[in-house]
């Protein structure tokens, strides 16, 4: 598991890479926060962040931060 900083709204969140999916069309990952795995994706079309419909999910800017933290630790 690697770990690493975003900061959002003058606030730093320690946030887990879980796990990663590279297919030719996008880029699945799950991250650990505060205790809680979210699932996120990014289309490689549009370059766009998304959170997968499911009980817990990131705010578009905490997601939009967390994307290009990921887009900078996975070389996107």
């Amino acid at each position: 598991m690697t770990d690493f900083k975003v900061e959002f709204e003058n606030r730093f969140y320690t946030t887990f890479l879980e796990s990663s999916e590279v297919t030719p069309e996008r880029v699945e990952v799950k991250v650990i926060m505060y205790g809680t795995v979210y699932a996120i994706w990014k289309d490689k079309n549009t370059g766009k962040w998304n959170n997968h419909i499911s009980k817990f999910e990131l705010s578009l800017g905490l997601l939009k931060a967390v994307g290009e933290k990921l887009d900078e630790l996975l070389k996107l």
